[in-house]
């Protein structure tokens, strides 16, 4: 739940998911709103799922702080929500 699904790309390396789709894997880095994959899941997706999390998590739990473990994807997803 708390890691962005790559898809096809999961289990390969950064080397071998450029040589795959060069394009993608730019806009990927270079303009990750742009980004649509062929399969798995892109950042308004992860953006969703975070926001979603985030706002259940609020209401069940009234204390001050909560820890949270994720993938950096995710995570910052969650801090840009929260600024």
């Amino acid at each position: 739940m708390f890691e962005m699904d790559l898809g096809d790309w999961e289990g390969r390396t950064q080397t071998e998911i450029r040589q795959m789709e060069r394009k993608r894997f730019e806009q990927f880095w270079r303009n990750p709103e742009g980004y649509r994959p062929v399969t798995g899941e892109g950042f308004l997706d992860v953006e969703k799922r975070a926001v979603s999390f985030l706002s259940r998590s609020t209401a069940e739990y009234e204390i001050e702080s909560v820890l949270i473990v994720s993938h950096a994807i995710f995570l910052k997803v969650l801090l840009s929500k929260i600024r």
